[in-house]
């Protein structure tokens, strides 16, 4: 029996890899999870995350970043690590910023292609298709 990871704001568990990190599966799993405006998160922003196949995020529209609060300063920071495994992220309509909004100096982002993305930014906000600011 797989081992799971209860979310800390919603009733649903993802696995956990022989290298202790979260297993996202769907696209649901990394928007409920990830990029929930929900604050209650924020402890998830810790933790390291594996996609085990490639996402395609074309059903959602003006996505949360991950990490993403409220203005940059007051931002939780990722401060995890966030392993693509090679896969892709596809057709992602994000609002004000990147994937991620703020990285941490110590998190990572790796083997993670982005295809077909496109961004809405405030003149004053730091745009990225990956980050929006790693501080």
């Amino acid at each position: 029996m797989p081992m799971t990871a209860q979310n800390v704001f919603a009733d649903t568990t993802l696995g956990v890899d022989s290298d202790g990190y979260l297993l996202i599966t769907s696209e649901d799993e990394l928007v409920e999870h990830l990029m929930s405006a929900n604050k209650a998160y924020k402890p998830e922003l810790s933790k390291n995350f594996r996609l085990t196949k490639d996402l395609d995020l074309s059903k959602y529209t003006k996505l949360r970043n991950i990490g993403r609060s409220g203005n940059y300063e007051s931002n939780p920071l990722f401060k995890g690590n966030f392993d693509g495994n090679g896969h892709t992220i596809r057709n992602a309509n994000l609002n004000e910023g990147g994937i991620f909004s703020n990285i941490d100096t110590n998190a990572s982002v790796r083997n993670l292609t982005i295809e077909n993305a496109s961004v809405s930014a405030k003149s004053t906000e730091y745009p990225g298709i990956i980050a929006s600011k790693k501080t």
